[in-house]
């Protein structure tokens, strides 16, 4: 189940906003899993965007023992892309973003503690804006 919620702004950019939840369900167990997300497109070609992600994943997901145990995860993440001029028909955007992975205390250990951060760089390459 998911609802978009999508704004022109004054300056010609837009905004737009995502929630959803899921739910998986196999031998006899559910999980769910809940996301929030945005972006804002700032001028012509400056987008900048987060998400949070709180999921249910047993054990078998996460690699532990026992795997029947639901345990609930999380992840932040932010970033800003900025579009370059067209060429050739494709809109080229060079991106970074900033992420933080949450497990429970129970998985500290394992995962080398309770908040993991990222980095990341990215190419965007997609067809000109309709």
């Amino acid at each position: 189940v998911s609802a978009i919620w999508h704004r022109a702004r004054a300056n010609g950019g837009w905004w737009a906003t995502t929630a959803a939840w899921g739910m998986n369900s196999a031998d006899g167990h559910a999980t769910h899993a809940v996301l929030a997300e945005t972006q804002l497109l700032l001028r012509e070609r400056d987008v900048v965007f987060g998400r949070v992600e709180v999921v249910g994943k047993d054990g078998h997901d996460l690699d532990v023992e026992p795997e029947a145990t639901v345990r609930t995860v999380a992840k932040l993440q932010a970033g800003y892309t900025r579009y370059l001029p067209l060429v050739s028909g494709l809109q080229t955007g060079l991106g970074v973003e900033a992420s933080a992975g949450i497990v429970p205390s129970a998985l500290r250990t394992i995962y080398g503690g309770r908040v993991n951060g990222g980095v990341a760089a990215f190419l965007v390459v997609r067809p000109r804006p309709h």
